[in-house]
């Protein structure tokens, strides 16, 4: 039963590594490595191997671009970001005014 749910596994990619072995209660778990991501699912009989292959799909896809989103924000430092730096990101030309208000002690 394992052996033909990793073979209906296999096309997730070329360089996923699909292990599905049988739980106690009649489910499977599958797992899928690649590279240093590992997602596991445990799956009922009765679910389709078809739909959780496409789902474990779609989290790799989504790991990937965390990772690629987390690279780019390791590029700035805290100071240059508005957030860090205790300035408003955007700044409206009324807020302006009334902040020139203040400093003038108007």
């Amino acid at each position: 039963m394992s052996t033909s749910a990793e073979k209906k596994a296999e096309p997730l990619a070329s360089d996923c590594v699909v292990t599905a072995s049988p739980r106690p209660d009649g489910s499977l778990l599958i797992s899928v490595k690649q590279g240093d991501r590992k997602i596991r699912r445990v799956v009922d009989h009765s679910c389709l191997i078809q739909e959780v292959a496409r789902s474990i799909k779609f989290e790799l896809s989504e790991m990937k671009s965390q990772e690629e989103v987390i690279k780019a924000v390791q590029n700035y430092g805290p100071k240059i970001l508005p957030t860090f730096a205790n300035q408003p990101i955007y700044r409206t030309r009324c807020s302006r005014m009334w902040e020139m208000r203040k400093l003038n002690g108007q």
